[in-house]
């Protein structure tokens, strides 16, 4: 009997080919076999009995049942690629012409002229609603923000509610939009830099509502008629510049400081009352205010700025607070009319020289009448 050294099977002694591989290599006997199987010679002892070799050789000779393994990495893109899909259906809610990305509405696409932005928005991205022909707008209670010049330019726009929950309203968010006469804010929002700038029209806002205002947010307001101040400490450079038909402003008590133009060429203003913690009113705060008749400067005052209340036509009389140390050059250039009262004895050193002059040149300087040591009345 021989024994085929390829698969093991038994074979005739005659046989020339094995009958169950066809392979031509044959042992005479079967221990031989399992020897140079398992890498030994015929003359070596196996290294384990016959019976654990034979068993070895079927298990090796019978294929494991193939098991399916879900790798790591698989199962992550599988799960991120869930959630994309969620955030797909989450956008995917909102109509065509609000394309929306994680709760920011990028633009507007449709050409409806009264428009209703869907609920869930929280913000509406910078240049949203820019120069778009739109006559009135409804927000969503969730709305948070409104970016930068969300609504420049929106020139057929007349009225504006700004929902509750909205904190900030961006740079520029509603500049030039020459027909809007009403705005209704929210309690403690913030009011970017040149935010209602330009809007002509606008003769109702309730600013007091506001956390802040920025610089330039209300200039050329030209039918602005009334402002209550919000209750901070500072008013930025131009807020109220050429607000021309302004003629009342109320001041909150904390009000520290008032801006460069903050109120220059808002020619209605007739007086002024002022604060008793302000520190500081800067250059050409009030100049050209040609209304202006009466100022009664607040004890504690510290600064006037240069012209800041140049070309203030009409006004005669000024009281000026023996607290107020720097005064800067023409305060009140043009004043030709005016008497100014000054509890100091003398010009203190930080005055300029020509804080009182009105104008000067070829013909020397001219000068507005200085009473020294008054007492206030």
């Amino acid at each position: 009997m021989k024994y085929c050294l390829n698969c093991g099977a038994e074979n005739a002694d005659e046989a020339t080919f094995c009958t169950a591989c066809a392979q031509r290599e044959f042992t005479l006997n079967r221990e031989e076999y399992l020897r140079i199987k398992f890498g030994g010679s015929a003359a070596a002892e196996p290294e384990q009995p016959l019976d654990e070799e034979l068993n070895a050789v079927e298990a090796e000779e019978v294929p494991a049942p193939a098991v399916e393994t879900v790798e790591e990495d698989e199962v992550a893109e599988e799960f991120t690629d869930e959630l994309y899909d969620e955030e797909e259906d989450e956008d995917s809610k909102y109509p065509g012409d609000f394309p929306v990305e994680d709760g920011v509405l990028e633009d507007y696409l449709g050409d409806d002229m009264n428009v209703e932005i869907p609920e869930g928005i929280k913000k509406i991205d910078d240049f949203a609603f820019y120069e778009k022909n739109i006559e009135s707008v409804k927000m969503p209670s969730s709305l948070e923000v409104i970016g930068e010049t969300a609504f420049g330019e929106c020139n057929k726009l007349e009225t504006v509610t700004i929902p509750e929950n909205v904190v900030e309203i961006g740079e520029g968010a509603f500049e030039d939009c020459l027909y809007l006469e009403k705005v209704v804010l929210p309690d403690g929002v913030n009011i970017g830099a040149n935010a209602f700038n330009g809007c002509e029209s606008l003769k109702e806002i309730n600013t007091e509502a506001a956390a802040s205002i920025g610089s330039e947010a209300f200039k050329y307001c030209y039918a602005l008629e009334k402002v209550i101040l919000p209750v901070a400490e500072s008013i930025p450079d131009n807020a109220f510049y050429y607000c021309r038909d302004l003629k009342e402003v109320l001041f909150p008590d904390c009000l520290s400081y008032i801006g460069a133009f903050a109120f220059g060429r808002c020619s209605a203003l007739q007086s002024l009352e002022l604060p008793a913690g302000l520190k500081t009113i800067d250059d050409n705060a009030f100049e050209d205010c040609c209304a202006l008749k009466t100022v009664d400067l607040p004890d504690g005052l510290e600064k006037i700025g240069e012209f800041a209340f140049g070309q203030c036509t009409r006004l005669k009389s000024v009281f000026i607070p023996a607290s107020v140390t720097t005064v800067g050059k023409k305060v009140f250039g043009g004043c030709n009319g005016l008497t100014v009262y000054c509890e100091a004895s003398a010009r203190p050193p930080q005055w300029h020289k020509d804080w009182d002059a009105t104008s000067g040149g070829l013909f020397g300087k001219k000068r507005v009448k200085v009473v020294w040591g008054a007492k206030r009345t």
